[in-house]
């Protein structure tokens, strides 16, 4: 179900967002580029990764990666919480993973026509990483997952 404009302008889950970040959650510059529904951008180290944006329906953030991929963080998780407790857990969840990008510790895959594509994290092997996809850290790097540099 898609928000009404007077909704998202009382998005409490966008508005706690932004109260995080301002409060200097990340270790990043970051542009609010819309009130109505929120999105906040962070601009990209690199080409190859892609900015990325942050948007709020009032139900979810939902995080995009670029051009690569995209991930939510849905209240509806946690529908069994007041609804003050399922925001803060969400905002939380959603800053932390900001928090490990910016740090290199996610991986971002795609297989570059915008069909398929992911991310975990860098101490994780993912279960399947398609033949054709790239992978990247936040800083641009390529990732190069240990079983290829001969590691475990």
């Amino acid at each position: 179900m898609s928000a009404t404009q007077e909704e998202l302008k009382s998005d409490p889950l966008g508005r706690r967002l932004l109260e995080v970040l301002r409060g200097g959650a990340i270790a990043a510059p970051f542009d609010e580029i819309s009130r109505t529904p929120l999105e906040i951008r962070v601009p990209a180290p690199s080409k190859v990764m892609g900015d990325v944006v942050v948007s709020s329906d009032i139900d979810e953030l939902t995080v995009y990666l670029g051009k690569h991929t995209h991930c939510h963080f849905s209240l509806i998780m946690y529908q069994d919480r007041p609804p003050s407790e399922a925001i803060e857990i969400v905002v939380h969840e959603a800053v932390d993973f900001l928090k490990d990008l910016l740090a290199d510790q996610i991986v971002v895959w795609s297989t570059g026509s915008g069909q398929q594509g992911g991310t975990f994290h860098r101490d994780a092997q993912p279960e399947r990483l398609e033949p054709a996809a790239r992978a990247y850290l936040w800083s641009g790097a390529p990732f190069i997952p240990p079983s290829v540099r001969g590691g475990a």
